[in-house]
């Protein structure tokens, strides 16, 4: 957790120097990704801590249209999926880092989008909301989409460096962060 946590905080500093609907053709940035023996984790953390009814395969799923798949492989303790896609037309990059204790014990996912080529405001807080506002919409046990989606919607303009917003829906806490060129969305399990 704590590489995740560390990888999602890196991301948003590195881009927070300065994205509506999915876009229409990407570039495959970076694709990377870690696991090791599921053994071991103690089956009472993955029960206190993972997100209920969701697998890494789901996820992967729900943004193929926006992000190439990543692969898993054997190294580390847990399991790590990470990739990431820039849209051809506004160079606005989206990244993806979804953790667990194996591929169907998830314990948190962050989605970013990372303004690089500095396009013009509106055009980036469109996109942002179109990628993040669909990423919130994780078919989990309890999930309610629409209001996951909405509450995106609703608060991606209002964040700004050191003030995220944090709600919790269906039990999964959802924190949208970032600065004027960055969004992020991390999402885990209530605690």
């Amino acid at each position: 957790m704590k590489k995740f946590v560390v990888w999602s905080l890196a991301c948003v500093l590195i881009f927070a120097t300065g994205c509506g609907s999915a876009p229409k053709s990407n570039r495959v940035s970076s694709t990377t990704a870690s696991k090791a023996s599921s053994s071991e984790i103690s089956s009472s953390t993955v029960e206190n801590d993972t997100i209920p009814g969701i697998a890494a395969a789901d996820i992967k799923l729900n943004l193929k249209k926006w992000i190439p798949e990543a692969k898993v492989q054997n190294v580390g303790s847990g399991v790590t999926y990470q990739s990431s896609a820039t849209d051809s037309e506004t160079g606005i990059e989206m990244t993806y880092a979804i953790n667990g204790h194996s591929p169907s014990e998830i314990t948190g996912v962050t989605f970013n989008c990372v303004n690089l080529k500095n396009v013009e405001k509106s055009t980036y807080i469109s996109f942002a909301t179109g990628f993040l506002s669909m990423c919130a919409t994780l078919p989990y046990t309890g999930a309610e989409q629409q209001n996951a989606s909405q509450w995106v919607k609703d608060n991606i303009e209002k964040v700004t460096t050191g003030s995220p917003s944090t709600t919790t829906i269906g039990g999964v806490t959802f924190q949208l962060s970032g600065g004027p060129n960055a969004r992020s969305l991390e999402i885990s399990k209530a605690k």
